[in-house]
């Protein structure tokens, strides 16, 4: 069981490489917003992008990287475009730099 559980971060998704003609004519510039909560307790993380098979498990995958914790989520996919807001929450996002870190990375999955 142990293994099981070591193994299961390196699930490793394949998507078809293949993008719809809307998506290939018509690009949407992925966007990643990160603003702290008027309390500064929690911070608010918006995304824009593409829709594509495992969007969601990529950007699960870096804020895991980063221990970020998601409290709540609004996922909404609308025809070929993605717009999510996740309140989060973690170490991490008090530091700036890793705040720029974890940008770039979620900007880095949504563009793959």
């Amino acid at each position: 069981m142990l293994n099981h559980l070591e193994n299961q971060n390196k699930i490793n998704l394949k998507s078809s490489g293949r993008k719809s003609r809307r998506s290939k004519y018509f690009p949407i510039t992925p966007t990643v917003v990160l603003s702290a909560d008027e309390k500064n307790e929690f911070h608010i993380l918006s995304l824009t992008a593409g829709d594509k098979p495992g969007l969601l498990f990529g950007i699960a995958k870096v804020l895991q990287q980063h221990d970020i914790s998601v409290q709540t989520a609004r996922i909404s996919t609308l025809g070929e475009r993605v717009e999510d807001v996740f309140v989060v929450q973690g170490k991490s996002l008090a530091n700036r730099k890793d705040s720029i870190q974890l940008e770039s990375d979620l900007i880095t999955t949504l563009e793959a």
